[in-house]
């Protein structure tokens, strides 16, 4: 896995691509959006254009990330979801926890 970060007024966007037959490894999203919220930066924005695919433990992950998130009294949402992984996301009714954006 791949992570790019940017930051868009007060919203940390983090920017993720998943390498195609290859075993992506999501801790380091884990211990980025971790260390966000211990510096206080509670507004998280979680770009997956680059990821045309997510497996259950990035689906883990990413409600991880985002209870982890609420508990902190933040925010994470999810923008650019490919159609794929939207359908993944209706299909476990995920669409009913995220917040996503086009």
């Amino acid at each position: 896995m791949q992570i790019q970060e940017r930051k868009i007024g007060g919203v940390n966007v983090l920017e993720l691509r998943l390498v195609p037959h290859a075993r992506n490894d999501y801790s380091a999203f884990q211990q980025l959006v971790r260390a966000y919220l211990a510096r206080g930066e509670q507004q998280l924005i979680v770009n997956l254009a680059g990821c045309d695919w997510i497996d259950s433990a990035g689906l883990g992950e990413l409600i991880n990330a985002l209870v982890h998130t609420m508990r902190q009294g933040g925010s994470l949402k999810l923008a650019a979801v490919p159609h794929k992984v939207k359908a993944l996301l209706t299909v476990t009714n995920l669409t009913q926890v995220f917040d996503i954006y086009d």
